[in-house]
């Protein structure tokens, strides 16, 4: 980044000149600065409102993508707490230091045998709030048992239209 580049310049003038003390500011200004460009993203999950929809036996993985690059959340968890449970809207918070830009496509991968399905996945991030959402309009099962379901699925093309107008509750 930028920042970085302008950085290593005036390290190498100070070093050069050999004043410690503007050495010093410019490793903590440099470790300030790399330290603010983390991003916070919230993802939200709507698990469908059918009969067993809902499951705790999964753990699903998702890759944000945008212009900016790739973040992958790791298992979507909140510990102590049952995840994914029939209608319910759960919030997991990712921090990366990779800002993807504006959302691109959401990526699903899930472990674990049992089934779930959802209407839907929001992202948001402390630089872009406003959240885009990605639909299950087909109704797509996710398990990593392939006679249940699938266990990758890749949803592109988000919008910004609360969901709850196509799934019949806005």
């Amino acid at each position: 980044m930028w920042y970085q580049r302008r950085v290593r310049e005036a390290v190498v003038s100070t070093q050069s000149t050999g004043n410690s003390l503007n050495m010093k500011l410019l490793i903590l200004i440099s470790a300030l600065v790399g330290f603010s460009s983390a991003v916070t993203y919230t993802v939200r999950t709507k698990t469908a409102s059918f009969n067993s929809a809902g499951t705790d036996a999964i753990s699903a993985f998702l890759t944000l993508s945008g212009k900016g690059g790739e973040v992958k959340t790791g298992s979507l968890d909140n510990p102590k707490y049952n995840d994914f449970k029939r209608g319910a809207i759960d919030t997991f918070t990712i921090e990366s230091d990779i800002d993807i830009g504006q959302l691109d496509c959401v990526t699903i991968d899930v472990e674990e045998d049992d089934a779930w399905s959802f209407d839907w996945i929001s992202v948001s991030s402390d630089i872009n709030p406003d959240a885009r959402y990605v639909l299950n309009t087909e109704f797509v099962w996710m398990s990593s048992d392939l006679s249940e379901g699938r266990n990758n699925m890749e949803l592109c093309e988000p919008t910004l239209v609360d969901p709850g107008t196509y799934f019949g509750m806005g």
